[in-house]
C-alpha cells in the first residue's frame, strides 16, 4: 500500500497518490462531521469488508490523515477521527461532489449514508435559490441526528443532539431525504409511503426542498 502510483512532484498528483486508493475517500467522508467507531464506519460503508476497512484505517493513520482517540462520556470506546490536516480536505469533497453530480452516469437515487446525505445538503445547495432563506432544520436519520442551518445561501451542518429551537425536524432514512431534495419527490408522497415524518413548520421543509437543482430521475427510493 506504500507503493506510489505516480512519480511526480506535482502536489495535486501527490494528493491522488494518497487519496486515490479504493475506500480512502469514503472513509474520510464519513469522518468529516466528527469521529466514529470502527463498527459505525463498517455499518455506514455498506459494502466494505472488515479486513479492508482495517487496512485503510491503518494506512491513513500512517499517512497522518486520521488519528485514533477515546470517545468522551457518555460515549465510550476507541474511535477514529480526521487530523487537522485531514479536515482541510473538506473543500475538495464539496468541489468533487458538485463536479461529479454533473456526470450523466451519476445516480442520485443510489443509497447514501447519513453523513453523505448531510454533506450533500451543504455541497449541492443553489445559493440563488437559497437567497433570503433562514432556518434551522433538524434531521433524525436512524441512529444519528444532525442540524442544517440555512442562512441566505450559506449552509452550516453538524452532527449533534437536536436542540429545542429548531424550525422543523425531518425523521427519515437518508435515501428518502435525498429523494426529497435531489430528486424532487414531493413531500406528501414520501409521507404517504411512510418514508418521512415532519414536525414543526412544514413550510420550512417544503421550501428546503426547492433549494437544490433536481435531477430528472424523480422516483421514490426503494423500500
Amino acid at each position: 500500500m506504500k507503493k506510489r502510483q505516480y512519480d511526480d512532484a506535482c502536489a495535486a498528483t501527490h494528493a491522488i497518490d494518497m487519496l486515490g486508493q479504493r475506500w480512502v475517500l469514503p472513509v474520510m467522508r464519513e469522518l468529516m462531521l466528527g469521529p466514529k467507531r470502527f463498527t459505525d464506519l463498517k455499518s455506514d460503508l455498506r459494502t466494505i469488508s472488515a479486513n479492508v476497512l482495517t487496512q485503510r484505517l491503518e494506512m491513513m493513520e500512517e499517512r497522518g490523515v486520521i488519528t485514533r482517540l477515546r470517545l468522551a462520556p457518555p460515549a465510550s470506546g476507541q474511535a477514529y477521527g480526521l487530523t487537522p490536516w485531514g479536515y482541510q480536505a473538506a473543500p475538495i469533497f464539496q468541489t468533487m461532489a458538485r463536479w461529479g453530480a454533473r456526470s450523466p452516469e451519476h445516480d442520485p437515487a443510489a443509497p447514501m449514508s447519513a453523513t453523505s446525505l448531510v454533506l450533500s445538503l451543504r455541497s449541492m445547495v443553489d445559493p440563488e435559490r437559497a437567497a433570503g432563506f433562514c432556518a434551522l432544520v433538524g434531521l433524525h436519520l436512524g441512529r444519528e441526528t444532525f442540524t442544517v442551518d440555512y442562512n441566505s445561501g450559506a449552509v452550516a451542518i453538524a452532527r449533534r443532539t437536536l436542540p429545542q429551537d429548531l424550525d422543523a425536524v425531518i425523521t427519515a432514512d437518508p435515501d428518502a431525504v435525498a429523494a426529497l431534495v435531489h430528486c424532487a419527490v414531493p413531500l406528501i408522497d414520501l409521507e404517504t409511503h411512510g418514508r418521512m415524518a415532519v414536525s414543526g413548520d412544514r413550510f420550512v421543509i417544503e421550501r428546503m426542498a426547492t433549494l437544490y437543482p433536481p435531477c430528472t430521475r424523480a422516483q421514490l427510493p426503494p423500500e
